[in-house]
This record gives structure tokens, C-alpha cells and sequence, in this order.
């Protein structure tokens, strides 16, 4: 069995921290660390860090492709009739990307980023198929949300049934596309008294509490973490920028009272989700609560500060603040060594 450097340390620590405690032997001990080996290199994460690197490059090169005018005209111009005959045939190329990607996973079972990568690429070509129905029907993406729905439903599907979290990270961020776009359309700037950040700190909240769904179910077990993560980050910078504009339209509707409200809030998110990570060893959950809370901080320091503050003297009680931040976070660090040696 092969494990990173990094759990294979807690591993064989935690080994001899029990035979010193007399509840394994040393033999015990030798055995179960002789059935276990440092990984040298982490080939996993290359692989999956390599295939989002080829998709984010792939994507480009199509954005490249779409802006340059003349192969754009040419394709226009091939398909001006109809553009519901591009939209099969684009159609039908997604259809050949999902084909493909479950006739690879039954051939090659192990290769889960490529199968995933394939996948992704149908999904892609799929949402451009209905793009391209809604732009010779000239629908709106605002008054026809609807429709707009639908690819975000038919990938969150495909996402569930390959297992793919690169897919259902996609799916996720077009239905908050969509609820933006459709609360907008019934509420306009206020949607039952919410702007746009205050709708997505719901939709944040919700899609965070949504992601425990997914921990107590053992078969889709992997959602979890990339759900919580988008959860988080729709709720955490929508409260930054609710602390910045408070929940008005526009800068200049915004009253002191108001961002001081609403950075109270902020940080108060931000306190609660420290405490409840540590009740629940969640680090995901301690570092986004201790980066918005020091954002949060930061922010009011150049909220109040900048204007009436001499730039010299304001970048030196922001460097003696990061200074002190740093000495203690060391000072932790070398106790957690100091602890470490006194038990080896």
C-alpha cells in the first residue's frame, strides 16, 4: 500500500506514539509499517492538474477560434439557412463525447481523469448546442431563464452518473448563472428586498448545507467537498461585498450604518464557521472562516483609514499588524515542533 509523504508521516508516528503507549508491540508495529510505503511521486494530482490544464487550454483556443472574424464569417455563412442544423451537428458531436467516454471507462476502468476529460468535453459541446437553439429562436437569457436551465439539470445528471466533479463544479456555476439571471428577471435589482449578493449568500448557504447530503451518501460521497467549497464561496464573497455596498444597487446608496451592519454580520459568519470547523475537525470550513475574517478586518482597516491616514504611517500599522500575525503563527509552528521532538 502507497501513501503520500505526507499521511505516511501521521502514519508511522501515530504507530509509535501507540507502541510507546504499550497498546501495539513493536512487532505489531514492524508489520503493519512493512505493509506500507511512502509514495515518491504524486502522480495522481500531475494527472488531474495536466487534464484541467489541456481543458483550460482547449477552451481557449475555441474562444480564439470564435473571435477570429474571418472563420467566423465562413461558419456563419455555411450554416446561414439555419442554425438548428449546427446545433445537431454540434449536437451530435457531444453525443460522441459521451459515447466515447463510457465505451473508455469499460475498456480502461482505472483511467478516471481521461474518461472524466472526455466527458467534459461533451458537456461543453452540449451546452454550446443549446446556446445555438436559444440564438436562432433569439432567446433572452434574462426573460427565457428557463430554458437556460435545462443544460445546468442534464449536467448535474451526467456529473452524477460518471462520477465527475469537474462536471458537476460546471453544473454548479451555471445554476448560479441561472439563479442570478432569473431572480433578476422577477425582481430586477431586489429580488424580495435582496440585491445580488444577498440572493447568493442564500444560495451559498443553502448549497453549503445541501453538500452534507452528499456526505452521509457513501456512493456520492465525492460531491461533497466540491459542493461545500462553492457553497462557501458564493456565501463568504457575497458577505465581503455586502460588508463593502451593503444591500443597496449602487455605491453611493450606501450609508455608514449599513456597512457597519453587514461587516458585523460578516464577521460573526465568519467567528461561527471557525468555532463549528473545530467542533467538527472540518479544515475546509476553519480556513475560509479565518480568511474572510481577516479580509473582513483588512477591509475596514482601508475602509476607514486610506483617506484620512498619511500613506507612510498607514502602510506601517498594516505591515506591524502582519508582523505580529506572522510571529505568533511561527511561534504556534515551532510549539507544535517542540511538542513533536519531546515525544519522539
Amino acid at each position: 500500500m502507497k501513501l503520500k509523504k505526507s499521511k505516511y508521516q501521521i502514519f508511522t508516528e501515530t504507530l509509535e506514539q501507540l507502541e510507546q503507549e504499550s497498546v501495539i508491540s513493536k512487532e505489531q508495529k514492524d508489520h503493519m509499517v512493512g505493509h506500507v510505503e511512502p509514495l515518491s511521486f504524486d502522480w495522481k494530482r500531475l494527472a488531474r492538474f495536466s487534464f484541467v490544464i489541456a481543458i483550460i487550454c482547449t477552451l481557449i483556443s475555441f474562444i480564439t477560434l470564435i473571435e477570429d472574424a474571418r472563420i467566423m464569417k465562413a461558419i456563419i455563412g455555411l450554416f446561414s439557412d439555419n442554425q438548428l442544423i449546427l446545433s445537431g451537428f454540434v449536437g451530435l458531436l457531444s453525443l460522441g463525447f459521451f459515447y466515447s467516454g463510457w465505451q473508455y471507462a469499460k475498456k480502461f476502468p482505472l483511467r478516471v481523469f481521461s474518461t472524466e476529460t472526455i466527458h467534459f468535453f461533451g458537456v461543453i459541446l452540449f451546452t454550446t448546442s443549446i446556446g445555438l437553439i436559444a440564438n436562432h429562436y433569439e432567446l433572452h437569457y434574462v426573460r427565457d431563464h428557463y430554458w437556460f436551465l435545462l443544460p445546468s439539470i442534464i449536467s448535474l445528471e451526467i456529473a452524477y452518473l460518471v462520477k465527475s466533479k469537474l462536471i458537476w463544479i460546471f453544473a454548479l456555476l451555471n445554476v448560479g448563472g441561472w439563479f442570478g439571471a432569473s431572480t433578476g428577471y422577477w425582481g430586477g435589482g431586489y429580488f424580495l428586498g435582496m440585491n445580488y449578493p444577498l440572493r447568493f449568500v442564500l444560495l451559498g448557504a443553502i448549497t453549503f448545507l445541501a453538500a452534507y447530503a452528499f456526505k452521509k451518501n457513501i456512493s456520492r460521497g465525492d460531491f461533497y467537498g466540491p459542493t461545500k467549497v462553492i457553497g462557501l464561496l458564493w456565501m463568504f464573497i457575497s458577505l465581503w461585498i455586502l460588508s463593502i455596498w451593503g444591500n443597496e444597487t449602487g455605491w453611493n446608496d450606501v450609508s455608514h450604518i449599513d456597512q457597519l451592519y453587514w461587516s458585523i454580520c460578516f464577521a460573526v459568519v465568519s467567528v461561527l464557521a471557525i468555532y463549528f470547523s473545530l467542533r467538527v475537525d472540518d479544515g475546509t470550513l476553519r480556513g475560509f472562516g479565518l480568511t474572510f475574517l481577516f479580509i473582513n478586518l483588512y477591509t475596514r482597516f482601508f475602509e476607514y483609514f486610506w483617506e484620512g491616514t498619511h500613506k507612510a504611517l498607514f502602510f506601517a500599522i498594516l505591515a506591524a499588524s502582519l508582523y505580529i500575525i506572522a510571529s505568533k503563527a511561527e511561534r504556534i509552528w515551532n510549539l507544535s515542533l517542540t511538542t513533536k521532538k519531546a515525544t519522539e
